[in-house]
């Protein structure tokens, strides 16, 4: 088919961008009824799996925050004082050592926290990448379903 060099047809051309996540290039307008439809199942298909992906990087995302909050927690419950001290027995040898294991302790602390924010930036942006991804294919579908009602009104 002329205009679509290595495509026999429109409806291989938008199989084609479809699995390539090109979606602003699928020409809806030079499709039939029935290609349309099919192509508009595709595309839901594709938007549950992208929502679905979306929704397990933001539970990722809670379930390290959570994750790194209990390790905090604990780290800053070894406590100033042997009577504060959820760990009396570490308290206890760090005051003896003469405050050595509390400059590892503060080092450890400011290390985790600066791998927490690392991570957890990483999985918002990863979350982030899945929303725009499912909004590019939500914006697809209505322009699909606006090409079906022109080729209906036909």
């Amino acid at each position: 088919m002329r205009g679509y060099p290595g495509f026999k047809s429109a409806a291989e051309r938008a199989a084609y961008l479809l699995r390539h996540h090109r979606f602003p290039e699928i020409p809806f307008d030079q499709l039939t009824p029935g290609e349309l439809g099919m192509l508009v199942v595709a595309l839901r298909r594709e938007l549950a799996r992208t929502q679905r992906h979306a929704i397990v990087a933001h539970a990722r995302g809670i379930l390290l925050t959570a994750c790194f909050l209990v390790l905090g927690m604990m780290l800053f419950g070894i406590g100033p004082a042997v009577h504060l001290s959820f760990f009396p027995v570490l308290t206890r040898e760090a005051l003896m050592a003469g405050g050595t294991l509390w400059v590892a302790v503060i080092f450890t602390t400011v290390l985790g926290a600066e791998t927490a924010d690392y991570v957890l930036r990483r999985r918002l942006r990863v979350a982030r990448m899945w929303e725009h991804a499912a909004h590019e294919i939500q914006h697809a579908i209505a322009r699909a379903m606006d090409a079906r009602n022109e080729v209906a009104a036909r």
